[in-house]
């Protein structure tokens, strides 16, 4: 059964109330969005004007109406030249110090190398002399215990000649000349012991001298090894210093060009601008200018659509909306007030 009289007039009057409503969020959700496109349409074409600027600029665009933005970006293109050629300047003297380097390093190991080939004979030498002082203590040694033995044959023939003294062999007397012969022949060969031993002391010493000559004059060419050490070390940390400053240099340059390419893109933008406006060279930029017209185009198309969403906004039942938020409203409170009473 169809709902007939007040009944019929309320369901009507709620359903225009509620249509109504819907239709005007719809709108304003629609305006919105249509907003938000523009923005983001707008920040596109943003970076083509920019994009068109550079191209413009590049191509060495002439017209009267952008003397004034080209005088600009001429004095930041100088100076940003200018910081280009100083940049490489930096970077050839860096290339020149590292070359220097690399013969400073090749002429001091050439250095070393020379210095080590003279040492090395004067070490082979002290190896001689250690070796020939070692045999001459040996021969000593040996000299020392063979007078140590010849001291106790001595001994021995002495003790024989006293016994023969002391007994009645007949034949002691001849006995004891035989003994005391041995005692003359021991004593010669003691005393020709006792001149080797003072030569092979005087030729250890003076071996001694010779390690001590050998061992200063390769101290002194150690000397030179350490003073030629020192030497290239001061030089390398100099050469090390003057790179650092110089890419420190670089680094202040690079920040400048971009400073001052910064300071270029607003003249670039204004570029940009100018030359869509006046359509100069179009065939030279027809890409660009095409996007750019459809991004002009998607803009108005959503411009207009917020125009017509606006304009309905105006039109609709004011009463309508207004009881359509009060009902909103009246909801949005009862479900608060429930989520509380269930909550407590």
């Amino acid at each position: 059964n169809k709902p007939e009289g007040p009944q019929k007039n309320l369901i009507e009057k709620f359903s225009f109330i509620f249509n109504t409503g819907v239709s005007e969020i719809k709108r304003k959700g629609a305006i919105t969005r249509l907003n938000y496109e523009i923005k983001g349409l707008e920040r596109e074409k943003e970076k083509h004007i920019q994009a068109l600027g550079h191209r413009a600029w590049e191509a060495h665009v002439e017209h009267p109406d952008f003397a004034g933005v080209v005088v600009n970006l001429k004095e930041l293109q100088i100076e940003i030249n200018r910081l280009e050629t100083q940049f490489g300047e930096h970077e050839t003297q860096i290339q020149d110090i590292e070359v220097a380097k690399s013969e400073l390093t090749e002429k001091f190991n050439q250095s070393l190398d020379q210095i080590e080939q003279q040492i090395v004979p004067h070490r082979q030498k002290i190896e001689t002399i250690n070796a020939e002082k070692e045999d001459n203590k040996i021969q000593i040694e040996e000299l020392r215990s063979k007078q140590d033995y010849l001291s106790q044959q001595v001994r021995f023939h002495q003790k024989n000649i006293q016994e023969l003294d002391l007994g009645t062999d007949a034949e002691k007397t001849s006995k004891i000349e035989l003994e005391k012969g041995a005692i003359r022949n021991i004593f010669l060969e003691k005393s020709e012991i006792e001149c080797k031993i003072p030569f092979l002391m005087s030729r250890i010493e003076k071996l001694e001298v010779s390690l001590g000559e050998e061992t200063g004059e390769i101290s002194r060419l150690e000397g030179e090894k350490d003073t030629a050490k020192r030497d290239f070390e001061h030089r390398m940390k100099d050469y090390n210093n003057q790179i650092h400053q110089l890419e420190d240099r670089k680094k202040q340059i690079i920040k400048q060009k971009d400073q001052l390419k910064k300071e270029m893109d607003p003249f670039l933008y204004d570029l940009g601008k100018k030359v869509e406006q006046h359509r100069v060279e179009e065939s030279s930029f027809r890409e660009v200018l095409s996007d750019m017209d459809q991004l002009n185009e998607s803009v108005e198309s959503r411009r207009q659509q917020i125009v017509e969403a606006e304009s309905l906004s105006r039109a609709m039942d004011r009463n309508a909306w207004t009881n359509f938020l009060v009902f909103a409203c009246s909801l949005v409170v009862l479900f608060i007030s429930l989520i509380y009473v269930l909550v407590r």
